[in-house]
């Protein structure tokens, strides 16, 4: 069955990216998740678990994980859900990448401007 479902990327396989693509998959759209590592062994392997802190109900969600990206991938949403520090070794590959909306996720209080220098 051929779908129209749009194409995100989450780049970021820690808590909240795990969460971001075990939201968009069930919900029918086309979501990846780039992880590294033993983490991409784990969800590979497995599954992603998310426990509900107040009730301790446990959600399971198997997503198509990935563990590597090239500037030739192209997504309509890369969402980027990974730490500041890590920000920096991805920035070359999304200045190079196609799609047409990147979207940082974080918390950085110097604000977009040196992401934006490097991928403008």
């Amino acid at each position: 069955m051929k779908t129209n479902a749009l194409r995100f990327l989450v780049i970021g396989a820690g808590v909240n990216g795990s969460v971001i693509t075990t939201r968009l998959s069930p919900a029918g759209l086309n979501a990846r998740l780039l992880a590294r590592n033993n983490r991409y062994q784990e969800i590979k392997d497995g599954r992603i678990i998310i426990e509900d802190p107040f009730t301790h109900r446990r959600i399971v969600t198997q997503v198509p994980v990935i563990n590597n990206f090239d500037p030739e991938d192209v997504y309509d949403y890369i969402l980027v859900v990974v730490r500041k520090n890590q920000v920096g070794d991805l920035l070359p590959t999304l200045a190079q990448n196609v799609s047409p909306n990147i979207v940082f996720m974080g918390n950085n209080v110097s604000g977009p401007d040196e992401f934006a220098k490097i991928l403008d």
